[in-house]
């Protein structure tokens, strides 16, 4: 047997050419790393063209090296951390699609200042765009990028580049919306569960390890926590015949939003609120895929000169008719009779009266005793049938 100092050597001998190997293999990727970058910022100094690097931003989404050696300017390992919160894998990704949202809008901004041809209105960001407040407004780390990119002077209504800055400084702007791109691939392949190196996700947000639970076990707990209301309980219950066709499910959102616009995020339901704002929506763009505004998003969204001559048509939103009696609730049953559309109290109110014309409605067994007799009385006096008596 070797002398324990003999064996000892040997173990720091090998621990020493792994760390060397390492550090080689380090060097190695930083160098590959730092080539590709400066031939993408050169690209997109010149184009602002964010197609043109797309492949080298693949290359570097793919390097293997932590978000803190990979990243030199936009803090994202802190980004990641701050927005990637949730008790589960699910909840985690489900915060870091949020994240790579409001990095595509970020990367437009970014792409803006670099093209040959800016917009008129480069100069400042306004915290009242929709845009703006549902994407990067959302975000924890969303202004610092901005600032990075030069907007760095509080105004009363947003964010602006200081006055005596007469041009963006396209070689900075560049390098910070190569890693905001970057950043954002990676985070799609995370989501998408294509990344080549999830452990850097998962060294940061340790919720990324943890599954959510099936559907399976979701239902028994459902089942577990349900309670059985008995029959006399169910005051309101009645199997009321639709005034209308259900309304389908509101759509999901698109993973991401593509490069050419914003449109593959947003909500297309006609039925759902304005896509960006949730407010209601009075006209719905076709060539934006039938994607309903508010006049103001609408306004907003379309001054883009890309979109500036989408033609809109004008969409009226259905509201369900209110009570013919009281004409505050909203109606939930119709009597053929009576000719009437009721709430639920003014129908089993009206309908109590022992001989309304003998009239029933279409929602089941009505024949409760009235309540409130001189109430009743009103009601027989408003019902079109009656009203000769």
């Amino acid at each position: 047997m070797p002398p324990f100092w003999l064996h000892r050597d040997t173990i720091s001998g090998y621990d020493l050419c792994e760390n060397t190997r390492k550090r080689i293999a380090m060097a190695t990727l930083s160098a590959q790393l730092e080539e590709v970058r400066s031939r993408a910022e050169a690209c997109l100094s010149s184009t602002g063209s964010a197609q043109e690097v797309r492949s080298d931003v693949v290359v570097i989404a793919n390097i293997p090296l932590p978000l803190s050696a990979k990243y030199r300017h936009i803090t994202a390992e802190t980004m990641v951390t701050e927005n990637g919160a949730g008790n589960n894998r699910q909840e985690s990704l489900a915060s870091l699609q949020r994240l790579s949202t409001a990095l595509n809008i970020l990367e437009k901004y970014g792409c803006n200042l670099t093209s040959p041809n800016r917009p008129r209105f480069w100069r400042s960001v306004k915290h009242n765009n929709p845009v703006f407040r549902a994407t990067v407004d959302s975000i924890r780390g969303g202004r610092a990028v901005l600032s990075l990119y030069g907007y760095s002077s509080q105004q009363p209504d947003g964010l602006s580049f200081p006055d005596d800055i007469i041009e963006p400084d396209i070689k900075k702007v560049a390098t910070v919306t190569l890693e905001v791109m970057t950043l954002r691939m990676e985070l799609d392949m995370l989501i998408k569960e294509s990344h080549p190196h999830p452990e850097f996700f998962e060294r940061i947000i340790p919720s990324l390890c943890q599954q959510g639970e099936t559907h399976e076990q979701s239902d028994s707990r459902l089942m577990a926590d349900s309670v059985v209301i008995p029959s006399s309980e169910m005051k309101w219950e009645r199997e009321v015949q639709p005034l209308s066709p259900s309304l389908p499910p509101k759509p999901a959102h698109s993973p991401s939003l593509g490069p050419a616009s914003l449109a593959p995020t947003l909500q297309t339901g006609e039925t759902g609120g304005c896509s960006l704002c949730g407010n209601t929506p009075s006209l719905f763009c076709p060539p934006c895929g039938s994607i309903p505004f508010c006049e103001s998003c609408d306004r907003v969204f379309h001054r883009h000169p890309s979109r500036a001559s989408h033609k809109h048509e004008c969409t009226q939103v259905q509201k369900p008719d209110n009570c013919t009696i009281c004409g505050i609730f909203p109606a939930s049953a119709h009597c053929p009779t009576c000719v009437q559309r009721l709430c639920s109290e003014c129908d089993r109110l009206y309908h109590s009266h022992p001989d309304p014309g003998g009239s029933q409605p279409n929602d089941g067994d009505l024949s409760q005793t009235a309540k409130d007799l001189s109430f009743l009385s009103l009601f027989v006096e408003l019902c079109p049938l009656h009203q000769s008596e």
